[in-house]
């Protein structure tokens, strides 16, 4: 198994290939950014070229930050059902009649300012004009089964999902991009970790839409990857709970993508107890995201030095030289670059 994460901005785009008889390759979101959008296309079509479709895209919700690339490939003219064999992600009919008891629809007039619901219907549109499939509802339980790897839904739950779709949210998804870059000039980073793990972990600040985001893990026979996209860590703890994994049963993984980038409101110090992992992967351009509380909370509960893969170069003063001394964490830049999920090229 391979991974690449690719440099969207402030957005998360992750790729994870699997070689041997019959290669498969998995697109987790598309990111934003002219560079982002150049390589995500040329890395399709050669792997088109190379062995045929794209077996999966999961676009994990609607946020500009994680659609925007793929508006950008499947509106490409010379990109359709032979490049991508389908995709997932909670929208259109499909989720409105299962998951709302109310039936809602979501309609969005053509000079709509709601920027990421206009996106999420003409993502909707040029997948029907393609012929490239759309499966929805996306809830934690499915399932989609290769030869050599297997990927399962962790989160969000069918009443999660629900609570999204039956709000007034579902209509008023709003670009996060301008908060995240007022955030740089606000960030954490002068406070020790002693005191940011006195703050009491909060998530209530979370939105609907972040909490209906999809959790996937992707796995093959030896290796895995945890993706969380902008998932609620509560919501992805009790499912993970549900299905036996607890502190003295943790879900062993190679890899955890830090959900909506590493704020401070995404991921629980009883989330990560829950998991056996060393390697977490941050996708941020480091403009506002992550938070140094969020590492805290992850150096902190984990057992073992932790190692934090970047697609930017990292602000490693983000620690102090004490503090690394302590917690022995170390930050690798791979923006950009495949590497081998075994650890055999990190």
């Amino acid at each position: 198994m391979k991974l690449k994460m690719l440099p969207a901005l402030a957005g998360d785009c992750l790729e994870i290939k699997f070689d041997g008889c019959t290669p498969g390759m998995v697109i987790i979101d598309g990111g934003m950014g002219k560079e982002c959008r150049y390589i995500l296309k040329n890395d399709v079509c050669d792997w088109k070229d190379k062995n045929g479709p794209v077996d999966l895209a999961i676009l994990t919700h609607m946020d500009n930050d994680h659609i925007s690339g793929f508006l950008s490939l499947i509106n490409d003219e010379k990109i359709n059902d032979e490049y991508l064999s389908e995709m997932w992600f909670n929208y259109g009919e499909k989720i409105e009649r299962s998951v709302s008891n109310e039936k809602k629809r979501l309609y969005v007039e053509d000079n709509s300012c709601l920027t990421s619901c206009k996106q999420g219907k003409e993502l909707y549109e040029y997948l029907k004009i393609k012929n490239i499939p759309l499966v929805a509802p996306i809830i934690s339980g499915m399932k989609k089964q290769a030869d050599q790897w297997c990927l399962e839904v962790i989160s969000p739950s069918e009443e999660c999902l629900d609570e999204f779709v039956s709000s007034d949210e579902y209509q008023v998804i709003e670009d996060e991009v301008a908060d995240l870059q007022t955030a740089a000039r606000k960030n954490d980073y002068g406070y020790s970790v002693e005191d940011l793990l006195k703050r009491t972990f909060d998530e209530s600040s979370v939105t609907k839409a972040n909490a209906s985001s999809v959790a996937v893990l992707v796995s093959d026979n030896d290796h895995s990857i945890f993706c969380l996209g902008d998932a609620k860590s509560s919501e992805v703890e009790r499912e993970l709970r549900r299905r036996g994994y607890c502190e003295n049963n943790p879900l062993h993984v190679d890899f955890v993508k830090v959900s909506h980038h590493g704020s401070s409101h995404s991921t629980s110090g009883s989330l990560i107890r829950i998991l056996d992992c060393r390697n977490y992967l941050i996708s941020t351009n480091w403009k506002g995201l992550p938070t140094k509380e969020c590492l805290a909370r992850i150096v902190e509960n984990v057992l073992e030095p932790v190692t934090f893969y970047c697609n930017y170069e990292p602000y490693t003063e983000i620690f102090t030289s004490d503090e690394y001394q302590k917690y022995g964490m170390q930050f690798k830049n791979i923006g950009n670059m495949e590497i081998d999920v075994s650890g055999e090229s990190l």
